[in-house]
């Protein structure tokens, strides 16, 4: 049996990507909602933190690439 282990800086990597994905996912929601003129402001909320987050994998990255 194999055991797959991930390293810190591929765990750091791999949030990176999916978090880009979901903030790409949370932009595209709050334009649709916007578009047929329904509120944002929960979801618009949301997409700050993510991108907030997103904002510490990055630096938690950049530390791990030092």
């Amino acid at each position: 049996m194999s055991t797959l282990v991930e390293t810190e800086l591929q765990m750091v990597e791999r949030h990176v990507r999916r978090g880009e994905v979901i903030i790409a996912q949370q932009r595209l929601l709050v334009a649709r909602l916007t578009e047929s003129g329904r509120s944002t402001a929960d979801e618009a909320n949301l997409l700050n933190v993510f991108q907030d987050i997103q904002v510490q994998h990055l630096l938690h990255l950049a530390r791990l690439k030092k």
